[in-house]
């Protein structure tokens, strides 16, 4: 798994993080926390299911960024749409 952008929760019991298993679209991700232990209790949770083209998390990760208040996450997202011309009499 591919993982960046690691942000603490606002209690200090969780982190969040953007990953992907390949080859898959980017999304967030929170694992556990036990600061008394001093290490990350389960497994990593995914809380995103971006699976679409016209919106996900930027792959464009180095610009992309993560940011974590106490009861929200906010992420940098991209919409990408497409569209196909066609051209009659190109041949004239």
């Amino acid at each position: 798994m591919v993982l960046d952008k690691p942000r603490w929760s606002h209690d200090g019991r969780s982190l969040f993080f953007i990953g992907r298993r390949a080859p898959s679209y980017l999304h967030l991700y929170r694992i556990g926390f036990d600061p008394a232990a001093g290490r990350f209790v389960g497994t990593p949770a995914q809380l995103s299911d971006y699976s679409r083209p016209d919106l996900e998390i930027s792959p464009e990760v180095a610009t992309a960024e993560l940011s974590v208040t106490a009861t929200q996450v906010f992420l940098t997202m991209r919409s990408t749409t497409g569209s196909i011309w066609m051209l009659d009499n190109v041949d004239k």
